[in-house]
């Protein structure tokens, strides 16, 4: 089915902004649909931000790789210590049988684990839980992890992702407008157009702001 709407806009100068276009241009460059980005606001003084597992899966449909990003010191990566839900928060330890997709069996792993000192908990029911209660990263077994649930979050480079995120934007050619004069029509406190400068005007658009 195709989208209704033939432009998108995004409004905003964060970091949330640029991944916001860069997810959409990726996801919709098959539908034509021609994607804006106006940079009007201020831009967030942070330098670091967190990031939970769903940071990974964002890279792999982005196409950047996860292991280049550390190198770099674009990705810096984080154990994450409960998970968010509904209204309840629960401990990463709280889930005993979580999927292991390893390609040799999990003893194994954990036995290498032990003798290379990384790990002293053989109790632990999988590889990952015990490095989640040893506080350490495994870069090879969070590559072959699969599930819903990861143990693994990030700390997230601020401005050298955000550099990452805009050049995919622009290489699937999205519209980024840098404007002081921003004019927002509501209608029933819905967006109905963005004036950006006399005389142009975005309507009939979807808005995300």
């Amino acid at each position: 089915m195709m989208p209704e709407y033939r432009s998108l806009v995004v409004l905003g100068d964060d970091l949330y902004a640029d991944i916001v276009t860069s997810y959409l241009a990726v996801q919709l460059k098959p539908y034509n649909i021609t994607l804006h980005r106006i940079l009007s606001l201020s831009e967030s003084n942070e330098t670091l931000i967190k990031a939970d597992h769903s940071i990974h899966a964002l890279n792999q449909e982005l196409g950047l790789d996860f292991t280049q990003l550390m190198h770099e010191g674009i990705l810096l990566p984080e154990l994450v210590s409960e998970y968010h839900i509904g209204d309840s928060t629960v401990l990463f330890e709280s889930f005993p049988h979580l999927k292991d997709d390893l390609p040799i069996p999990s003893y194994q792993i954990m036995m290498r684990l032990f003798k290379e000192g990384i790990v002293t908990d053989l109790s632990a029911q999988s590889p990952l839980i015990a490095l989640h209660r040893a506080k350490k990263f495994h870069p090879q077994l969070h590559r072959f992890y699969r599930g819903d649930l990861r143990p693994y979050g990030a700390n997230l480079q601020v401005s050298a992702y955000s550099k990452l995120l805009r050049e995919i934007a622009l290489r699937y050619s999205v519209n980024f407008i840098e404007t002081k004069n921003l004019d927002i029509v509501l209608t029933n406190g819905i967006i109905d157009s963005v004036g950006l400068q006399e005389g142009y005007a975005l309507k009939n658009s979807f808005f995300i702001d």
